[in-house]
C-alpha cells in the first residue's frame, strides 16, 4: 500500500496580540500545519503578497489597519478573491459579523479561543 505524502496546509495568522499569535501558532503547528504570523495588517499584507497561504486567520481590531479594511483590499484583488479567511474577534457585534460576511469570510472565531473549536474550524474550512 502506498501512502500519499501531503504538504501541510500553510496558515497565516495576523493578530496584534503577541500572546494570541503564539497560542494559535502552538495549537496549529502541533497539528502539523505550517504556520506564519504577522503582528499587523501591514506586515501580514506583505507576507500575503510574497506567498499566499491556504488559510488566513485574521484579527479584526488592530493598529494601522483594521482586519475588515485589509479584507476589503484583498477581495478587490483577483489573486485573493477566493482566499479562505477565518475572522478572530472579541467583539460580539452583529454589525461587524454582517460587514465581514459580505466580504466572503469562511468562518468566525470568538476570543478567547477554545483549542478544540479552533482545530475543528480550521480543519473544516481547509476541507472546503
Amino acid at each position: 500500500m502506498t501512502t500519499i505524502q501531503r504538504t501541510p496546509s500553510d496558515i497565516l495568522i495576523i493578530d496584534d496580540d503577541f500572546v494570541m499569535r503564539e497560542l494559535l501558532e502552538l495549537h496549529l503547528s502541533d497539528e502539523g500545519y505550517k504556520v506564519r504570523t504577522a503582528e499587523d495588517a501591514v506586515a501580514g499584507g506583505k507576507m500575503l503578497i510574497a506567498a499566499p497561504p491556504d488559510l488566513l486567520v485574521l484579527d479584526m481590531h488592530m493598529p494601522h489597519m483594521e482586519g475588515d479594511q485589509l479584507l476589503k483590499l484583498l477581495r478587490a484583488d483577483e489573486n485573493f478573491k477566493n482566499l479562505r479567511v477565518i475572522v478572530l474577534t472579541a467583539e460580539q457585534s452583529l454589525d461587524l459579523m454582517m460587514r465581514v460576511s459580505e466580504l466572503g469570510v469562511s468562518d468566525f472565531l470568538n476570543k478567547p479561543i477554545d483549542k478544540d473549536v479552533l482545530l475543528e474550524t480550521v480543519s473544516r474550512v481547509l476541507a472546503t
